[in-house]
């Protein structure tokens, strides 16, 4: 017997071409019909307590804690509980490198480290993401999702 929760799970995981509406094979780049460039991934990091949703690849994330009283602002903000957890006021930077079609990490030289899989990330230096990859800033732990 087919269960329909099931059927709708499948339906719900398939990536199609937003022009012509063909189904795309895993993570295709162009569409094998059309031939149109597909958009990014959004990039998701969650925790158990935070979870942030990074859909615009065209721009830079800063990674750190916001300090209102300073005018200093952030887009991934860690909140006070990251200045008790090692996390910099500009701690990192996520960007999408459109050459090669994948969203980066860069340490931006923070005094506790970023981590990916327990491996600390070279300072000033961009490295590529995949999903299912552990990251951490300072004591904050996430985990990579990529939604297409």
């Amino acid at each position: 017997m087919n269960n329909p929760e099931s059927t709708y799970l499948t339906t719900q995981l398939k990536r199609i071409c937003f022009i012509c509406k063909s189904a795309l094979v895993d993570d295709a780049i162009y569409c094998h019909r059309c031939g149109t460039k597909q958009p990014p991934p959004k990039l998701i990091l969650r925790s158990e307590e935070q979870v942030f949703e990074l859909q615009d690849a065209s721009k830079v994330w800063i990674v750190g804690r916001t300090i209102p009283a300073t005018g200093h602002i952030v887009d991934v903000d860690l909140g006070e509980a990251g200045g008790k957890l090692g996390v910099s006021r500009r701690h990192a930077e996520l960007a999408f490198d459109e050459q090669n079609y994948q969203w980066t990490l860069r340490d931006a030289s923070s005094q506790y480290g970023t981590f990916v899989d327990d491996q600390q990330v070279q300072p000033e230096v961009f490295i590529p993401l995949q999903a299912g990859q552990r990251v951490r800033f300072g004591g904050i732990e996430f985990s990579i999702e990529l939604q297409y």
